[in-house]
């Protein structure tokens, strides 16, 4: 019964754990867009 109700909390884990990683590659492409939004913005203001 123990080891039933520990096997269950490890899939949860496991599971919190792939949906965390899927929000932090999300988190890494919005950095990669903003730091290419800042490189744009900084070689229109070198242009000026």
């Amino acid at each position: 019964m123990i080891q039933m109700r520990e096997a269950e909390m490890v899939d949860e884990l496991e599971h919190e754990i792939r949906l965390v990683n899927v929000q932090l590659e999300e988190k890494r492409r919005e950095v990669k867009a903003l730091e290419a939004i800042k490189k744009r913005l900084e070689r229109k203001l070198e242009a000026v």
